[in-house]
């Protein structure tokens, strides 16, 4: 049974009832502020919000790994990235070269596929992705985010992925091949960013206001007792 499975025995729950035509006492609360402080207490609670349903997103979304340094990948696709901007910058607004990840993909495939301890099935993956592949900027509909960051560790880099299903196995070669390589592969959503903490840590120094625990990243009211 699904109770049973949950953990949680069937008609054990229990949750307090405020009286029928009432607004919970932390609202009542609030609305008791000022409508400057309302709506800055809104703002900033709704940008915590979508923060937080922006990272749930990417979590379910887009493959992350931790790359070292001193991973061969790493200098070819930062050298990609920098080359797109030149390209960019020569050609002006008007170029047709496409998305700047496009690149950055396109050179983690082509260094992958020059090394030597690849798997069969890797290879002939590759050697095919290459082979119908005119340009990167054809890439733009299997290719939907590639880019690589510098991580908060020190001595590594972040690569993001999210690819269509077309290239899905391909993909999934790869990234086994870059742990077996020292990648390390990240699960779950990823920690607030530096502007959601300083929004968390402003709305948890306002009168009333408490961070929430866990790692939702919501904030709520304090009971104010009536």
């Amino acid at each position: 049974m699904v109770d049973t499975w949950m953990m949680m025995p069937a008609g054990t729950a229990k949750h307090r009832q405020e009286p029928q035509g009432t607004q919970p006492k932390k609202f009542r609360a609030v609305q008791r502020q000022p409508p400057e402080r309302q709506l800055l207490l809104a703002l900033g609670r709704q940008a915590l919000t979508e923060a937080t349903r922006g990272r749930q997103q990417e979590a379910i979304t887009i493959d992350t790994l931790l790359l070292p340094e001193a991973n061969p990948n790493v200098p070819v696709m930062r050298a990609a990235g920098m080359a797109y901007a030149d390209n960019v910058k020569a050609q002006g607004k008007q170029h047709n070269l496409g998305s700047p990840h496009l690149y950055v993909w396109a050179a983690l495939v082509k260094q992958l596929s020059q090394e030597q301890d690849l798997s069969p099935e890797l290879t002939t993956a590759l050697q095919q992705h290459i082979a119908t592949t005119p340009s990167p900027a054809h890439l733009q509909s299997i290719v939907r985010h590639c880019r690589l960051s510098k991580a908060w560790a020190p001595g590594t880099f972040k690569l993001q992925v999210a690819v269509a299903a077309s290239v899905l196995q391909m993909w999934n070669l790869m990234k086994y091949h870059l742990q077996v390589q020292g990648a390390t592969a990240k699960h779950g959503m990823p920690p607030r960013g530096p502007h959601e903490r300083t929004i968390a840590r402003l709305l948890a120094s306002l009168d009333g206001f408490d961070l929430a625990a866990g790692s939702s990243g919501t904030v709520r009211e304090r009971e104010v007792s009536e």
